[in-house]
């Protein structure tokens, strides 16, 4: 009996290892050929559309609005009026300023061309009568010599002289003063350019009732009426600029180390998913904000469009590699993964194998090193060992490791 149940385990265990090796015999369809294939790792991220040209215009003076027919939405251009304000106290005042620098032109007319002339020629009278002196003393001088005058006579001349000579001083002065430096002519221009400056500020303040758009945009806000009464300083209207749009973005910490200036990004609006606009990194913000451990990105649109407008929420994908020929290994393809090994067919057996690897999505790994383009490798699930024989069925590895373009997103 003994003998009939030791024949009875043989006869069991041989037919256990001929279903065995019969069941490793049969080929293996599931695995994945190693094939290239051009890739692109993206990260993502959500923001704002935020504008680079923004501004609120406000009242430089106090006064009524007068002109005020601005509507949100409107489109300004630049030099574009945008309100004004009762003006009528600076117009009189420039009006008494332009009357002020007329009189003080009048005046420095009147030096340079009637005191000065009158001055100069007042100058050549009396040197010529001062000439016609110095002749009448010469002449008395010999009348007196010889006798026929008196000494009296000569003494009236030379103090006619003296006298002469004094006013030809005084008229000299009266003439340098207003002559080109004089005192005269200086303190008249002194008082035309101070009319002139009078003049230039009103003027100045009469442009403050009147704005002007400082740039080509929108009217984003408009916050008063007219015939209201504003203080200085009030904000009238928000102004802003579409062709200037960005997109901002805050990115986690760990994945900033990816972000380059210039990296191709796409920005579609959450509420337009079908309509993306090409950019590019423009700005990586030297801060990470301590409340979400992130750090803002701002994005440079290529082109502006109507459906954008300030604070759209967006997505964007920026693309931080583009791969022509990668090797892509799904990560329900590793045996080991904590070893980062793969099963693989070499002569028709089974051997693990390491490879280099870098995560580039949730499910998706990037082969740096240790597989090459037309390698099998072996799906775990068929619970393949090391040492096992196997054989690969014709037509099989439908898994294949390339498919059309793959992207990557980086988690």
């Amino acid at each position: 009996m003994k003998k009939w149940i030791l024949a009875g385990v043989v006869i069991a265990a041989a037919a256990a290892v001929f279903v065995f090796w019969n069941g490793r015999s049969e080929p293996l369809a599931d695995y994945w050929v190693v094939q290239e294939q051009p890739f692109t790792q993206t990260v993502t991220a959500s923001g704002k559309i935020l504008a680079a040209r923004k501004i609120e215009i406000k009242s430089e003076v106090s006064g009524t609005l007068s002109n005020f027919s601005l509507n949100v939405g409107d489109a300004v251009a630049e030099g574009q009026t945008l309100f004004s304000l009762d003006g009528s106290d600076v117009e009189r005042s420039i009006q008494e300023r332009q009357a002020a620098l007329s009189a003080a032109r009048a005046r420095y007319r009147a030096v340079t061309e009637v005191s000065l002339p009158t001055a100069q020629e007042t100058v050549i009278q009396l040197e010529a009568a001062l000439e016609q002196l110095n002749k009448q003393l010469e002449d008395t001088n010999v009348l007196f010599e010889s006798g026929a005058v008196a000494k009296t006579a000569v003494d009236d001349l030379e103090h006619q002289i003296t006298l002469q000579l004094s006013k030809i001083a005084s008229a000299k002065a009266s003439a340098n003063a207003y002559a080109s430096g004089g005192a005269s002519v200086s303190e008249a221009a002194a008082g035309v350019s101070q009319a002139l400056e009078a003049l230039e500020t009103a003027k100045n303040q009469r442009q403050k009732y009147a704005v002007t758009a400082p740039f080509s945009g929108t009217v984003l806000e408009r916050l008063r009426e007219p015939g209201e009464y504003v203080q200085a300083g009030t904000t009238l209207v928000t102004l802003i600029d579409p062709s200037s749009y960005y997109a901002e973005i805050e990115l986690e910490e760990r994945k900033v180390g990816l972000i380059e200036i210039g990296q191709r990004v796409l920005v579609w609006p959450e509420s337009y998913p079908s309509k993306a606009v090409e950019a590019e990194v423009s700005k990586i913000l030297p801060k990470v904000e301590d409340a979400t451990g992130t750090v803002k990105i701002q994005i440079k649109l290529a082109s502006s469009a109507d459906f954008l407008i300030e604070n759209l929420s967006v997505q964007v994908e920026i693309v931080i590699r583009t791969l022509p020929a990668a090797i892509i290994l799904p990560a329900q393809a590793l045996w080991n993964a904590e070893a980062s090994e793969v099963l693989v067919e070499q002569d028709g057996r089974v051997a693990s194998k390491p490879v280099k690897l870098e995560a580039v999505g949730l499910s998706d790994y990037l082969v740096l090193e240790g597989l090459s383009v037309g390698e099998a490798v072996l799906d775990p699930a068929s619970e393949l060992a090391p040492g096992d024989e196997v054989i690969l069925a014709d037509g099989g590895g439908a898994n294949t490791t390339a498919e059309d373009d793959k992207t990557g997103e980086t988690p």
